[in-house]
C-alpha cells in the first residue's frame, strides 16, 4: 500500500529519508528495502554511515 503524504511527512520529521516511487516501481523498492534491512542486521549499514 502506498504511503500517504501525511505518512511521508511524519517519517521525514524523524530524520529518515523517504523515497517515493510510482506504484509500478514497488518491486524495485521492496528489493532495495530488503537489502538495506539485511545490511542493517549484519552491522554494515547504519544511520549516518558505516559503524
Amino acid at each position: 500500500m502506498p504511503a500517504s503524504d501525511d505518512q511521508v511527512r511524519r517519517l521525514s520529521t524523524t530524520g529518515l529519508r523517504v523515497l517515493v516511487v510510482p506504484a509500478d516501481e514497488e518491486g524495485v523498492l521492496d528489493r532495495a528495502a530488503r537489502q538495506l534491512l539485511s545490511r542493517a542486521s549484519d552491522g554494515t549499514c547504519a544511520a549516518g554511515g558505516r559503524r
